[in-house]
């Protein structure tokens, strides 16, 4: 399937059969047979796969080009099965990140796709977001935030919060492994699909439905993305005086206009639009790098919290405590310096010029 086809058929990529005793079970297979081809004679079946360039025409609509971007986050994170059930931390970083380019393009298109099946769609790729987040999460925390601080101050206790730590990243890879392995997973890939390829919100014949699925993709995006430009920069504006909720509403708004920079960089192009959207996507990236380093801090703070009130029988757990109040007690003392340097970001966003005009 090309990612610049106005009409992707999934059936390109053609379901894939197993049999389990006397039933046949079909799935969506997101690699093509030259591509498992190669990967299985290079020995990298297991690795990780990173997303692609999106190719949208300016003659499209809005409705194609939601199609087009569904099927390459689709496959982007689909394609990642093999390296989460190997847990490779990459490839369940991977697969996070396409299942959030993905549901971040559904909220760019909420308004064309609102249909009931794509409630159930929503609520399937949360459930499967969620079954990776702890497994990311610990492995971050681990690497990024204990393994330095051991490092620096390699004493018994940070030792034993490492120990347990890396155990509960085990237990976290398997909990991953076994949701991408189960038969609910197979159905949210197929179903997917199945929804991008010709779901409610592509086959209804309601007058409004079909005006918004017509509308000229450089029309709607050009909508979009002043519309929630407007909102991060009036937010942005009183970034200080966020608490901590209206911080994390704004990093995920950021976050979902960077992915739609990306998803409609080849509808405005030109090198003037090049120039306007990589300055306009690194004063983005400035902000969302310090929000996500003070959620981090948050993030470790509940971890400190369940470390703390948990298994008090553990002849151990005042160790764990006492180190992962270190760390804590670490980034605390930097959080205000963050919030500065993320405030002083926030400001370049105004000085951005539009790169869809």
């Amino acid at each position: 399937m090309s990612n610049s086809d106005p009409s992707p058929n999934f059936l390109q990529n053609k379901p894939e059969r197993r049999l389990r005793g006397t039933e046949t079970l079909a799935t969506y297979g997101p690699k093509t047979k030259a591509e498992r081809g190669y990967a299985l004679r290079a020995g990298e079946k297991h690795r990780p796969a990173f997303g692609k360039d999106i190719i949208l025409r300016p003659a499209m609509t809005a409705g194609q080009a939601f199609q087009v971007i569904g099927f390459a986050c689709l496959h982007h994170f689909a394609a990642n099965q093999d390296a989460v059930a190997h847990s490779d931390p990459e490839g369940v970083h991977q697969m996070r990140v396409g299942l959030r380019r993905l549901r971040a393009g559904m909220s760019f298109f909420k308004d064309l796709i609102e249909q009931p099946d794509t409630q159930h769609i929503k609520s399937e790729l949360k459930w499967l977001t969620e079954q990776l987040g702890p497994a990311r999460d610990l492995d971050v925390f681990l690497k990024e935030g204990v393994k330095p601080l051991e490092r620096e101050e390699p004493a018994r206790e940070v030792t034993t919060l490492a120990e347990d730590l890396d155990r509960r990243r085990r237990a976290s890879f398997m909990q991953a492994k076994g949701a991408v392995q189960s038969e609910r997973y197979r159905k949210l890939v197929l179903e997917c699909a199945l929804w991008l390829a010709g779901g409610d919100w592509f086959t209804s014949r309601d007058p409004l439905i079909v005006a918004r699925r017509d509308v000229p993709v450089s029309d709607f995006a050009t909508e979009e993305l002043a519309r929630r430009t407007r909102m991060i920069i009036k937010q942005s504006k009183k970034l200080k005086g966020l608490d901590t909720r209206r911080r994390h509403k704004l990093r995920i708004a950021i976050k979902k206009v960077r992915y739609a920079c990306e998803f409609f960089e080849s509808v405005h192009n030109g090198r003037k639009a090049e120039r306007r959207r990589k300055d306009f996507t690194a004063a983005l990236k400035g902000i969302q790098t310090g929000l996500g380093r003070l959620n981090d801090m948050q993030v470790h703070c509940r971890l400190a919290h369940r470390f703390a009130h948990s298994r008090r029988d553990d002849p151990k757990q005042t160790e764990k405590a006492f180190a992962i109040g270190m760390l804590t007690g670490r980034e605390r003392a930097k959080a205000a310096i963050v919030l500065a340097d993320t405030v002083k970001a926030a400001r370049k966003i105004s000085d951005s010029k539009p790169f869809w005009h």
